[in-house]
């Protein structure tokens, strides 16, 4: 888990923007979870640079109803483009 802390860390220390984009978001519910699949689109501007990045590609969500409210359980991204 620090380990994926660490490289969220990094990429929001590096970025001087961010956007983050979903499109064709469908969502599945049954009992006490809940599916959520679309598309995303992650553009992002690095601090001291002209450069931009773009990630995009297919996500997949799965949560679950807790104690009355929704705990992430899965996240699937499935890159199209990397920069």
């Amino acid at each position: 888990m620090e380990k994926i802390k660490a490289i969220y860390i990094k990429f929001f220390d590096q970025s001087e923007t961010l956007f983050y984009r979903l499109e064709e978001v469908k969502i599945s519910i049954s009992g006490s979870n809940a599916e959520v699949r679309g598309r995303y689109q992650v553009t992002q501007k690095l601090k001291n640079q002209q450069t931009e990045k773009l990630w995009r590609g297919n996500l997949r969500w799965e949560l679950v109803k807790k104690d009355g409210t929704l705990k992430i359980t899965v996240l699937d991204y499935q890159h199209e483009k990397s920069p």
